[in-house]
C-alpha cells in the first residue's frame, strides 16, 4: 500500500496525542494547557479519520491528508510551547512526522 507510511504516522500520532492530553490534565495548572488539549483532540481525530480513509483507499484521502498536515503542524507548534513536558515534546515530534508523511502522499 503506497500510503502505509502515512497510515503508520497517523496511528502513532493518535497515540502520542492521547498521551499528551493525559499529561496536560495532570498538570497542576491545567488552565495553561487548554489550547494544547484542544489541539491534540483535533489532531488525534483527524489522524484517525485520515488513517481510515487511506486504509480503504478512499478517493477523499488526499483532501483529508492536506487537512491532517495542517492540523498536525498546528498541534506541533502548540505542544512545543510546553518544553517542560516530555509527553508534549514527543507529541510535537510525532505531529511533525505525521505532517511530513501526509505531505508526501500528495
Amino acid at each position: 500500500m503506497s500510503n502505509q507510511n502515512c497510515i503508520d504516522a497517523c496511528n502513532s500520532c493518535i497515540n502520542d496525542c492521547e498521551k499528551c492530553i493525559s499529561s496536560c490534565f495532570e498538570d497542576n495548572d491545567v488552565k495553561t494547557r487548554i489550547q494544547c488539549i484542544k489541539s491534540c483532540n483535533d489532531c488525534a481525530d483527524i489522524c484517525r479519520v485520515c488513517s481510515q480513509f487511506m486504509s480503504r483507499n478512499s478517493k477523499f484521502s488526499s483532501m483529508l491528508s492536506d487537512l491532517c498536515e495542517k492540523i498536525c503542524n498546528e498541534c506541533a507548534m502548540e505542544c512545543e510551547k510546553h518544553t517542560d513536558d516530555k509527553d508534549c515534546i514527543r507529541c510535537a515530534e510525532s505531529c511533525k512526522k505525521c505532517a511530513q508523511e501526509c505531505r508526501n502522499t500528495n
